[in-house]
């Protein structure tokens, strides 16, 4: 057996529950750089023989590793380790924010407490690439707002905030701000009917002008700003639409009374 191999055996497991153990030990093995992004696990069978646990126990455990994000199935090739992205954290996010049935109210709310320090943090650590990045993003918003188009304009701010916390250098900020990046965009397309007030969408501007300075204060003032006038458009925007300050889960189930005939 060579040394990769040994990695799998001996993990200490315990009869119940043999698949998350296996998906933890799988991960914990991960995290240590003991496997590594590219490294393929061995098959289902040899696995499952070298833990002493049967194939669809080690076929669940993979499952869940592919769930978390830690691996990918390469069909006919086998199963790989994957360079873990925000996806995860993101479903995660959504999930919650649905299961909780929370409120747009509550979303803005942390969207107000993070990006002002974002951006703020942005402009001491982006990269010149990080810059040009959110130049690019400023022009595309420029391009949905003469468009008229709130769907595009919505995937447009969703990209340039995920870009800002990108050039932050915060890979858990980063993550974060993707997932409730991924909320705001979900909720003003299913929502809003209305495009960002001018002034909104050049606030952007005054964004990455601040980053690109090198000014942490005033990227932390501008983004608070736009923050502001974002909250008002988009509450003002629900609240002409007819909608009460509730989840989206509600709103959604207002919106279709009988959830079974959403599945026909």
């Amino acid at each position: 057996m060579t040394d990769d191999l040994k990695l799998y055996t001996n993990i200490g497991l315990v009869r119940e529950g043999l698949h998350e153990q296996i998906a933890d030990k799988i991960q914990e093995l991960i995290a240590a750089n003991e496997l590594r992004p590219g490294d393929r696990l061995p098959p289902d069978r040899q696995l499952s023989e070298m833990m002493g646990v049967s194939r669809p126990t080690v076929r669940e455990a993979l499952r869940l590793l592919r769930q978390r994000g830690l691996v990918i199935l390469k069909p006919g090739s086998g199963t790989y380790v994957t360079r873990m992205g925000p996806e995860p954290v993101i479903r995660t996010i959504e999930r919650f924010f649905s299961v909780r049935d929370c409120s747009f109210e509550a979303l803005m709310q942390v969207r107000e407490l993070l990006e002002p320090g974002t951006a703020a943090l942005a402009a001491v650590k982006a990269t010149p690439e990080d810059i040009e990045t959110l130049r690019q993003g400023v022009e595309t918003l420029e391009q949905a707002f003469r468009s008229g188009d709130p769907k595009q304009l919505a995937l447009a701010d969703s990209e340039f905030h995920v870009a800002m916390a990108n050039a932050s250098g915060n890979q858990l900020l980063a993550a974060l701000t993707a997932g409730i990046a991924h909320l705001v965009r979900k909720w003003t397309e299913e929502v809003s009917t209305t495009v960002f007030a001018e002034d909104v969408n050049k606030s952007h501007r005054v964004i990455l002008q601040a980053i690109a300075d090198r000014d942490p204060d005033r990227a932390r003032e501008a983004c608070t700003s736009h923050m502001r006038m974002a909250r008002d458009v988009l509450l003002d925007s629900s609240t002409e639409q007819g909608q009460k300050p509730v989840g989206l889960a509600t709103w959604q189930r207002e919106r279709t009374p009988n959830p079974r005939s959403a599945l026909k």
